[in-house]
């Protein structure tokens, strides 16, 4: 099969977690040899003149403590290095503004394929170990995943597969790609509506088609299971909530309809369970 992961981008700051995220990358960057690219974001939004007087009289402590910051993460990157498989390396790069716009041209210079987030519940609002899922993977051609803070990514026994009323393939191809290491469980949940009959037909259809790619691929457990509803959000919170799941994927289109990984149900599944991560692709 093709390899899908050849280089992996993470983003930093000077924090205890910001260590366990580059630890989590290095897992994948082994298994699946890969080369990864740090990425500290230093925003400068400034929301008022006063905001922006106070930064000025305070600039050059402020940019002492960022070179610090800076420095400090270098020396990380150096230490990180030794962790990895001969032949692959870790990348610094710091650079002032927007994190997502940073990032999604980071991204397209360096043919970036794979972006590692961490969500921390108790900063769900300044995080500076994630970035905008959606907007990476529609801007850009990578894969994004965002996991809970205590979860070790590598360690994959359980991925969950949304099929509607079309076949996944892009889901499919991801998924396969990661039973390459580890002894996964497919969950191919069917989201069927019990007042549509045609519908539902139709995910019956393309959950066995789904099937049948994934025993012609691989030799992984497979799950079929339908949940009705008429809300895919809801019947994924539910599927979740009810089962031990490693790893769910989704396409920006579905993202935006079970709502971004930094609001609403999502995140509170990853605070409260702490043990949900999601792998956002494109779906073309």
């Amino acid at each position: 099969m093709y390899k899908l992961f050849n280089n992996i981008l993470i983003p930093v700051d000077s924090s205890v977690a910001s260590d366990k995220l580059v630890e989590k990358g290095i897992e994948i960057a082994n298994s699946y040899f890969c080369h990864i690219h740090l990425l500290y974001c230093v925003s400068r939004n400034v929301k008022s003149q006063a905001l922006a007087k106070i930064k000025n009289i305070f600039s050059f402590t402020k940019n002492r403590q960022e070179e610090k910051s800076v420095q400090k993460l270098k020396n990380i990157a150096s230490a990180f290095q030794s962790k990895l498989k001969n032949g692959l390396n870790i990348f610094f790069h710091s650079e002032n503004g927007n994190k997502n716009e940073i990032a999604i041209k980071y991204i397209i210079q360096n043919k970036i394929d794979l972006v590692l987030g961490m969500i921390r519940p108790q900063r769900i609002k300044w995080n500076t170990l994630c970035f905008d899922a959606t907007r990476i993977v529609e801007k850009t051609s990578a894969a994004v995943i965002t996991l809970p803070e205590n979860r070790h990514i590598a360690r994959l026994y359980s991925i969950v597969i949304p099929v509607t009323d079309f076949i996944p393939l892009r889901k499919l191809m991801y998924g396969i790609y990661l039973t390459r290491y580890y002894n996964i469980t497919f969950h191919l949940l069917g989201i069927t509506r019990e007042l549509d009959s045609e519908f539902t037909e139709r995910v019956q259809k393309y959950l066995h088609r789904s099937y049948q790619l994934i025993r012609d691929n691989c030799n992984a457990t497979v799950d079929l299971i339908e949940y009705a509803g008429a809300n895919a959000a809801a019947v994924i919170k539910k599927f979740v909530s009810d089962n031990h799941t490693d790893l769910i994927i989704v396409n920006p289109g579905e993202k935006s309809r079970l709502k971004n990984n930094t609001s609403g149900w999502f995140t509170n599944i990853l605070q409260k369970n702490n043990y949900t991560s999601v792998l956002t692709i494109s779906d073309t």
